[in-house]
């Protein structure tokens, strides 16, 4: 499979959340952590069947939905390069996401497309 064959047509933008089992307090990067947070992920559809998903940055209602033509209608090849990640800056909401459909369509694990440099400590 190549990149170049599959384009984006369809993205979504979906709300999840995590729950703690129990009241979580402050630390020193934020007040209290309450009992969980919502997180907004984008999952990218192609015209070829291929998905891929991640964590967006900011919390889900905060999601500017226009950021989504930035990805729509384009090739995948457009938008990142296995090698080196994504093509734009301006892509970063989509960063996970299209790590992730790179990797589905290239049939390879993100870790081995990024290099799988680095200590492995289990």
């Amino acid at each position: 499979m190549m990149l170049s064959n599959h384009v984006i047509d369809r993205v979504q933008t979906l709300k999840v959340r995590n729950r703690f089992t129990r009241l979580n307090g402050k630390n020193a990067r934020r007040a209290e952590h309450a009992y969980g947070d919502e997180f907004a992920v984008k999952v990218l559809y192609t015209n070829q069947g291929a998905t891929g998903w991640g964590l967006t940055p900011g919390p889900f209602y905060s999601q500017d939905k226009s950021v989504d033509s930035l990805v729509l209608n384009k090739g995948v090849d457009e938008l990142i390069d296995p090698d080196t990640g994504i093509l734009n800056g301006a892509l970063v909401p989509f960063d996970f996401a299209l790590h992730d459909l790179a990797g589905a369509i290239l049939r390879t694990p993100v870790y081995r497309m990024l290099g799988n440099r680095g200590s492995n400590p289990v």
